[in-house]
């Protein structure tokens, strides 16, 4: 009996192993704006609607139960959302459409800060949420580009 339970805990400790090597060569997507268009347009806010290229660079497709995220435009938090449901096939681009509410009460200052700095800073940044049958893991994401004019 003895025996069986030490061979057991042998091959536990080599299969977790095995999957610790496996996360550590999760690569993260790559993210990238294609392009934004705008939505509804209000007396106080407008919808704008900004289309991202995830690059899934891994060899397996990463399906998430929920994307927390929000947008910043030269350190000036534009809008935040939810999207729920996604999936990024393995080695695929992606499109995802993220829409956001925005007040034009910051558009003075954001307009003010692209003028004087001739560049457009934008910065995406969230929570994921991966579901298992056992856990929900989340993690951390962030992507920030420049965009000189």
């Amino acid at each position: 009996m003895k025996r069986l339970l030490i061979s057991v805990i042998i091959i536990v400790i080599f299969s977790s192993c095995s999957l610790l090597q496996t996360i550590q060569t999760v690569q993260k997507p790559e993210i990238n704006l294609k392009s934004v268009s705008i939505g509804a347009i209000g007396l106080t806010e407008a919808t704008i609607n900004l289309y991202l290229n995830v690059n899934n660079k891994n060899s397996f497709s990463i399906n998430l139960s929920k994307l927390d995220y929000n947008i910043s435009v030269n350190n000036y938090l534009v809008g935040s959302g939810i999207k729920n449901n996604i999936s990024l096939g393995a080695s695929k681009s992606t499109v995802l459409e993220l829409p956001i509410t925005v007040k034009y009460s910051t558009f003075p200052d954001l307009f003010k800060s692209i003028i004087n700095k001739r560049a457009l800073n934008y910065k995406v940044y969230g929570r994921g949420y991966l579901n298992t049958s056992f856990t929900t893991f989340s993690f951390p994401y962030s992507t920030e580009k420049q965009l000189s004019f």
